[in-house]
């Protein structure tokens, strides 16, 4: 490696240079060295002594400046700029619970009777939810077998959303109702997960995610017990107390209440309305807007009768047809280049038929906005800019989202691209670059956020009972653990 620093010259004449003076005392007596400096001169024999210090001081003063302006030059090169910068190796990272104390009970106990105690719970769960929901849920994507199955599904989401709103109390009490909480948020997901199999046109996804949930729901409910018997308040399991009362309560009490739905759904419909006329393919172009109050899943639909207008279809729409005399229209759009037939791309068995498009719940955005709205409130920011960063990022992904809908009744009501390309393909993929960026600079603008999350994956390194049998995250050290487990 080749070193770009030179050590400076002495400037010229100062080497070897003495300088004379009159015999005897200086005639200024700040001349005079003084204290520990001072030094011995006889008769006639000049400052020798002194003059050899100044000149030492002079070529260190001189090769420092020299050797500083060498190095910021070097640092000004345009080498340096490609220069590799040299780095310090990190040390370990400090473990996220070496200040926890080990419980009590967690010291008696062996660890494998509360994990198997945690898993034969959940499992009991999820295989005593599907036997019910053969017998009572649903058999179609309406209808069930007991007419008051959907009200008793109810009971475990809501009450025990409503006990994980004891997060926001950081008392130890509170801690036993977020437990019952989780527990009972655990039972519902057992109660659904065959349900949304069958109403999502047996999606395997759904029902998988719904059976792990129930697992995941039980083991925070088994970190909140661990709070209490460790007499700690956890940060991550507090933060996603408040994330699903917020997210999962707002939308779930929206989903479940009809009223609350219709008109989040008629409101979200109006505003998409607003924006095709605005871009001029509303009323100006045939645009037909339809709002059935006495559809509690789809009020709202759209649809343009150059290229669909039917007596048979859709009642709202047969009626409409039928009520100003349209004649029967069906189009099917046909590529007339290699770029139209991409747009017009299907899967094997999906009709490319133009049919009315209807605005549910899930066209709304509810859910993406919900929970980002959970997400700021469950971190340890000022309420003002949490309130502040929900206001903004829950506008931004509802405008978003109208013209998500504005651009799939667009283009697929008139036959410009199939109603997958617009509604699978662009519709959830930039929905999904969106909140990718979106959360992005939520956590530059919001890095509270960035830590809260951070705490929730370092859950896995609590190294309580179930981690240390199921030999997850790092162990915390032992001597600082056994030390406080005694202390306690």
């Amino acid at each position: 490696m080749r070193s770009v620093e030179e050590r400076g010259q002495e400037p010229d004449g100062a080497q070897g240079q003495d300088v004379q003076e009159p015999a005897g005392d200086s005639t200024d007596p700040r001349d005079r060295p003084t204290g520990p400096e001072q030094v011995e001169r006889g008769p006639g024999t000049g400052d020798a002594s002194t003059d050899a210090s100044t000149d030492a001081s002079t070529d260190a003063s001189t090769e420092g400046v020299t050797e500083g302006a060498s190095r910021a030059s070097a640092r000004g090169s345009p080498a340096a700029l490609f220069r590799r910068r040299e780095r310090r190796p990190r040390g370990p990272r400090p473990h996220p619970y070496a200040d926890e104390p080990t419980g009590r009970i967690e010291a008696r106990i062996d660890p494998w009777i509360v994990t198997i105690a945690w898993l034969t719970l959940a499992t009991v769960f999820a295989i005593g939810g599907y036997l019910l929901q053969v017998r009572h849920g649903y058999f179609d994507n309406e209808h069930t077998f007991h007419p008051d199955w959907e009200t008793w599904t109810r009971v475990p989401l809501f009450s025990g959303l409503a006990l994980l709103g004891f997060g926001f109390v950081r008392k130890p009490w509170a801690r036993w109702l977020t437990m019952a909480g989780w527990v009972l948020f655990a039972g519902y997901w057992a109660l659904t997960a065959r349900d949304l199999y069958v109403k999502e046109g047996q999606d395997v996804v759904n029902f998988v995610f719904a059976g792990l949930g129930v697992y995941l729901f039980t083991y925070l409910a088994y970190h909140e017990l661990l709070s209490l018997d460790r007499r700690v308040d956890n940060r991550a399991v507090h933060f996603l107390n408040i994330v699903a009362f917020v997210a999962a309560g707002s939308y779930f009490l929206i989903d479940k209440i009809t009223p609350f739905r219709v008109w989040l759904i008629n409101v979200v419909g109006g505003h998409t309305n607003w924006m095709l006329n605005l871009f001029g393919q509303g009323s100006e172009r045939g645009l037909v807007f339809l709002v059935d109050k006495q559809d509690p899943r789809g009020p709202v639909t759209f649809f343009y009768p150059e290229y669909y207008c039917s007596q048979d279809g859709l009642e709202r729409v047969a009626e409409y047809c039928k009520a100003h005399d349209l004649p029967t229209t069906y189009t099917y759009p046909q590529a007339g280049n290699w770029f139209e037939e991409l747009l017009l791309h299907a899967p094997k068995g999906e009709s490319l038929l133009i049919v009315p498009v209807s605005i549910i719940l899930a066209c709304t955005a509810i859910q993406s906005i919900m929970l980002f709205v959970g997400l700021f409130a469950g971190t340890r920011a000022p309420w003002r800019r949490k309130l502040v960063a929900s206001v903004a990022v829950g506008a931004l992904v509802y405008v978003l989202n109208l013209v998500r809908n504005t651009g799939i009744i667009w283009f697929y009501g008139q036959g410009h691209a199939s109603f997958w390309i617009m509604h699978n393909l662009i519709g959830k993929g930039g929905s999904l670059i969106a909140m990718i960026l979106i959360a992005v600079f939520a956590f530059r603008w919001f890095p509270e956020l960035l830590r809260s999350l951070f705490d929730v994956l370092d859950l896995q390194h609590r190294d309580g009972p179930v981690e240390r049998a199921l030999r997850m995250g790092r162990k915390r050290p032992d001597g600082q653990v056994e030390a406080r487990a005694k202390a306690s």
